[in-house]
């Protein structure tokens, strides 16, 4: 809910189709948001057993730019 409306907040001031939104976690267990990029990065997940996120986000920029390419 909170990278939602982080989005939306500034999909309004500075509309992009894709945000990386980073999180910490404070030593209550509550989400911090630490910072909104227009661009970014998606090697970290490359790093993880499987690929299995990596390929997900692969797969969804690639129906992004197949939505692009039609509308």
């Amino acid at each position: 809910k909170i990278a939602i409306s982080a989005a939306r907040v500034i999909h309004s001031v500075l509309p992009c189709r894709e945000y990386g939104i980073d999180f910490g976690v404070n030593q209550e267990g509550k989400p911090i948001l630490f910072e909104v990029n227009m661009t970014p990065g998606i090697d970290e997940f490359a790093l993880i057993e499987e690929y299995a996120m990596w390929n997900r986000i692969v797969e969804i920029r690639k129906m992004q730019s197949e939505f692009d390419r039609t509308n």
